[in-house]
């Protein structure tokens, strides 16, 4: 607009809006336009209480907010508060206060809400385990990562105790060979401290040392059988005041597992859980050819191994005819392009297009199953609980599947006396199918699977076709008890005796068989047993 009155300007600028504008002392103000008949009329409302903790003393100073809001108040010196607020259909208040949880109260259709905060835990004050006890965080000098048990409930399916502490504490390098139920898994604090050794940490288990922990995730490996469900804290010790209760066997740390318990008057309670999962892997990942592309490939290899060498090497006399080479070639004028088809063997490739992957692979289900029950007396406390978990692994055949059951008693002789039983006992049958994984990897995708009348192809003396080895087994059975009585006494305020006694029963059996997969060779099958008794 050009050579136009400033009016005219501003009546078109707020033209189809709700603001006007004003001359006022040789100024212009632009401001909303008064349409109080289109307001609508807000009715208020009057609310008002008392805020308290947990022994009824009034809390001063806790903020009360309307919900979805900035209208707010502070209680007083006794407590109290009033507040006023628009009329709403979901009307809420949220209460907070430093070191109070902090509570969401739906006022309903009551002006007066009174309220009990709780006090809440602060990380300073929990206690983590340390060996020879208990103690406070803030009062800790040595270095202890914890874990509760929201870790627990958040832990991945299939995950065990070992393979749950990857990513959760720093200064602990959790190493898992694979998603395979019988994966090893590694775990090394603060760095490799052997040469020699394996590094591992030492662990712990309601103060009973684990001997029988180690990397392998065949049933030998009894930290496999803990049903994370029955956990309730972990605590990482690093440093060298591990050492201080348990010698040169924490030189590389200490992991400290406590499982759940019943509380001396605590009512029955039940728990159940049950998940379910499962795993699939994209083998595009892998970037695997197929036939036509290994084709291309191992022949583009061969063309540029002799353009480099001038003759034939082991690789090259797979594929190329030695005799028809020796025959045509001029080693003065080859090159690249001089390898053409007449130069390969008839039989150098084959038939087939396999996808090996999609043939011995598969998404595999997870399930876990738990159930328990805590509870109490004034004199004692129990916990039992019974879980099943069966674990399929991504190559066929693989799996894992365990039983087990655990059970704690606690129970006050005396106030300075105090007695306590622990009972596991776990069963685990797994089938071992790792090694498959490298076999698929090396297979050709231009080798078939099966013959021409449907049976599986025996490829050659020195190539297995992983379908045979599908029929191979390598199951193991383990069968595992652990109990504990353990006494406390206090002597006096501040002092504690404690002592126990731990049996361990295990017994594990092993059985192969691998299948022949040439003319002339023989199946060959072996069964081991091992069997051992702890007692501490």
């Amino acid at each position: 607009m050009k050579n136009t009155q400033v009016d005219a300007i501003l009546n078109k600028c707020l033209e189809g809006t709700d603001l006007k504008y004003v001359r006022e002392n040789n100024a212009i103000v632009i401001r909303r336009s008064r349409q109080s008949e289109n307001v609508p009329q807000v009715r208020m409302r009057k609310i008002s209480g008392k805020v308290t903790d947990t022994s009824g003393d009034p809390l001063p100073g806790v903020t009360i907010l309307v919900d979805g809001t900035t209208i707010g108040v502070a209680t007083d010196n006794e407590g109290k508060y009033s507040l006023e607020c628009p009329e709403a259909p979901d009307l809420a208040l949220n209460f907070t206060f430093m070191g109070m949880k902090s509570q969401k109260v739906t006022v309903g259709p009551k002006n007066v809400i009174d309220v009990t905060l709780e006090e809440e835990m602060n990380r300073l004050e929990e206690a983590v385990a340390v060996g020879y006890g208990t103690t406070k965080v803030k009062d800790m000098t040595g270095a202890v990562t914890r874990l509760g048990s929201k870790d627990m409930e958040t832990a991945p399916m299939g995950a065990t105790i070992q393979s749950m502490l990857q990513g959760k504490a720093p200064g602990v390098n959790v190493m898992i060979s694979s998603a395979s139920p019988t994966s090893p898994v590694s775990v090394i604090i603060r760095g490799s401290s052997s040469l020699s050794g394996d590094s591992q940490p030492l662990w712990v288990i309601d103060g009973v040392p684990e001997y029988n922990a180690s990397t392998s995730g065949d049933v030998s490996n009894t930290l496999y059988n803990l049903n994370l469900t029955d956990v309730e804290s972990i605590d990482i010790l690093k440093d060298a005041s591990a050492t201080a209760i348990y010698g040169s066997r924490a030189a590389n740390g200490v992991v400290l597992v406590t499982t759940k318990r019943g509380k001396a008057g605590m009512k029955p309670q039940l728990e159940f859980s049950a998940r379910y999962g499962i795993q699939t892997m994209n083998a595009n990942d892998f970037r695997v050819l197929t036939a036509d592309e290994y084709i291309r490939v191992s022949k583009a290899a061969c063309a540029m191994s002799l353009f480099t060498r001038g003759s034939l090497d082991y690789f090259t006399r797979k594929y190329v005819d030695e005799a028809y080479f020796n025959s045509h070639i001029n080693n003065s004028q080859f090159d690249l392009n001089t390898l053409t088809d007449d130069f390969y063997l008839k039989d150098a490739y084959g038939n087939g297009d396999t996808d090996w992957w999609d043939l011995m692979t598969r998404n595999a289900a997870t399930q876990d199953y738990s159930i328990g029950i805590r509870g109490g007396s004034k004199e004692s406390s129990y916990s039992a609980s019974i879980y099943y978990k069966d674990q399929k692994g991504i190559v066929k055949g693989g799996n894992s599947k365990m039983l087990g059951g655990s059970f704690n008693f606690d129970a006050a002789v005396r106030d300075i006396v105090r007695f306590k039983l622990d009972l596991r006992a776990t069963a685990r049958t797994a089938n071992d199918k790792d090694n498959m994984i490298g076999e698929i990897l090396d297979m050709r995708p231009d080798v078939p699977a099966y013959k021409e009348d449907g049976t599986i192809n025996e490829i050659s003396y020195y190539v297995k076709n992983p379908l045979l080895s599908l029929m191979d087994t390598d199951e193991a059975k383990g069968r595992n008890f652990s109990g504990t009585l353990g006494l406390e006494w206090d002597i006096v305020k501040g002092l504690t005796f404690r002592t126990s006694a731990t049996a361990q029963y295990n017994v594990n059996k092993y059985s192969t068989y691998s299948i022949a997969w040439y003319d002339e060779a023989e199946s060959s099958a072996s069964v081991s047993k091992n069997e051992s008794y702890t007692y501490m």
